[in-house]
């Protein structure tokens, strides 16, 4: 079904932090295999569509929350460590264990943050603050996390209004979003959010987590019907052609060692 004809389709979009309890979830595997090419395709989308994703006001307006966070976004980590996913010795093969640097502080801890960043964005942050405290303190700047689901619509439009009066912020970052949303639009809509929120020049940082063992960077999809969860299980660079109609593509690049898309608005 080509999604971007389908008057009928939910917005969903997930937060960042709280998802960790998604990614060992033992879900049922996707039908769909990724594209031959090992990145999703956009071969369908015109600009007109595209266009119509973009936001114009609020930039949540609308948004529906499905499948939900609550259940998820639920423990804070203050810890610059990276959860450590052990390999499972019972596995055919010897898979290396898995430091998570793709959710909560370590997140950002492990972001390549350009100097001169003065005001930087969490888009989908979740309900906590501590990545916002970590990045104040390390980097010296001011910080916003919002959140169509886990903020209220006031402190989303506060923290909006203050963004746009300093002329969009010099850095934006995306954590664990990417690999949650099941459909395309809603990818694109979180990342015209990220687009809209910089100011030209700025930087855009799309971290992704790509899946446990044996699924991880496969692209074989999995969801959990109980925990309301979809993880892709595809590396960073799987996205890369969506973040690339958005920013252009040359101005995308995918580190898969990084788990992450960096992308700069020129325009």
């Amino acid at each position: 079904m080509d999604i971007l004809k389908n008057d009928n389709v939910k917005v969903v979009a997930a937060v960042a932090v709280g998802f960790g309890l998604c990614k060992l979830m033992g879900g049922k595997q996707g039908k769909g295999k990724p594209a031959r090419s090992g990145y999703v395709d956009v071969s369908e989308i015109s600009s007109k569509q595209l266009a119509s994703l973009m936001p114009t006001g609020y930039w949540f307006e609308g948004i529906q929350q499905s499948p939900t966070s609550e259940s998820t976004n639920t423990v804070e980590s203050k810890s610059p460590i990276p959860i450590c996913y052990k390999a499972d010795p019972t596995m055919e093969l010897p898979y290396p264990d898995i430091h998570d640097d793709t959710e909560g502080v370590p997140a950002f801890d492990s972001m390549n943050i350009p100097s001169g960043v003065k005001v930087f964005v969490d888009v989908g942050g979740g309900a906590f603050n501590s990545a916002k405290e970590f990045l104040e303190k390390k980097h010296n700047l001011k910080a916003y996390v919002v959140d169509p689901f886990r903020r209220s619509a006031s402190h989303n439009k506060q923290a909006q209004a203050e963004i746009e009066a300093n002329g969009g912020a010099d850095m934006v970052s995306s954590v664990s979003v990417l690999n949650v949303v099941p459909d395309q639009v809603n990818r694109l809509k979180h990342i015209g959010v990220v687009y809209t929120a910089l100011k030209k020049n700025g930087i855009a940082c799309f971290k992704v987590w790509a899946g446990s063992w044996p699924n991880r960077g496969t692209g074989i999809s999995e969801t959990n019907d109980t925990r309301k969860c979809y993880q892709a299980n595809a590396w960073a660079s799987y996205f890369v052609p969506e973040v690339a109609l958005i920013f252009g593509s040359e101005n995308v690049f995918a580190d898969n060692n990084a788990n992450c898309i960096m992308a700069k608005k020129t325009h």
